[in-house]
């Protein structure tokens, strides 16, 4: 099952760009994109990160970690504040905790994902997915030889069929 991470944020082009690089890495992704939403989604999807903007509509990121400390299900999930405000700001504002982060937007995937492997460990980073099998062909399927080559001589402006026999050799006399 893959880890469930929340992304909070106003902007929703923000929202878009960690939902597609977090999904294309393999984790599951909830958005909210305010404070209210943010404990909706949370209390619905029961989250094992979130990554949270610190100046929003409806409540500021620190509003948001706070109702989260609340929840008994919320006092050891790990939060990432991904901020265009002054990190020393927001810092000052949220407890310290072991389990929070604070970065800087614009976004930096390489951070991100480094914060990501530091707070859930190595048993919740993503394991790439399988390779799918061959298709394989119906029942009683039997592939058909594949059709002449058509070439255009470029030099002499004429079309050659090339007839290949079995060991891929050209008849003689054909080019």
């Amino acid at each position: 099952m893959p880890v469930i991470i929340l992304a909070v944020d106003d902007e929703l082009v923000i929202l878009q760009l960690l939902k597609d690089y977090l999904e294309g890495v393999g984790y599951s992704v909830l958005i909210a994109s305010d404070g209210y939403s943010a404990m909706t989604m949370f209390a619905q999807g029961k989250p094992q990160l979130v990554i949270l903007d610190f100046n929003m509509p409806a409540g500021t990121g620190g509003d948001v970690l706070q109702r989260i400390r609340g929840r008994a299900d919320g006092g050891m999930v790990p939060v990432i504040f991904l901020t265009a405000a002054n990190l020393i700001e927001v810092q000052m504002q949220v407890l310290p905790s072991p389990i929070v982060r604070f970065l800087s937007k614009p976004v930096n995937f390489a951070e991100l994902e480094a914060a990501i492997k530091e707070l859930l460990g190595p048993a919740a980073v993503p394991k790439p997915a399988p390779a799918a099998p061959p298709a394989a062909y119906p029942a009683g399927f039997v592939p058909s030889p594949p059709p002449a080559f058509d070439s255009v001589d470029k030099d002499q402006g004429e079309t050659t069929v090339l007839d290949l026999d079995a060991d891929d050799t050209p008849p003689a006399g054909q080019k």
